[in-house]
């Protein structure tokens, strides 16, 4: 994830999907995710929201963040963009 200053940091998202996946991968410039996964981290590591996009987004500030319940694993969100550049 991308904040204000931009600088990148990994992402904690229970609930990453493939509109996620897309929009990450279109922000980084590649076509589409080719594998989407979870690992579990130490929460405090990361930033801990859940991202909600549509994946028509041009980058994941544009999609809906929350914050998650204060007791949630973290999982961290994972993504294998295909190697074809937009």
């Amino acid at each position: 994830m991308c904040n204000s200053d931009g600088v990148w940091s990994p992402l904690c998202d229970n609930e990453w999907t493939q509109e996620d996946a897309t929009v990450v991968c279109r922000e980084l410039g590649y076509r589409e995710p080719k594998s989407v996964r979870y690992e579990t981290i130490n929460k405090t590591m990361v930033n801990a929201t859940h991202i909600s996009c549509r994946g028509n987004e041009t980058a994941l500030r544009d999609c809906v963040s929350t914050e998650p319940p204060v007791n949630a694993v973290c999982q961290l969100a994972l993504v294998d963009c295909s190697p074809d550049v937009t």
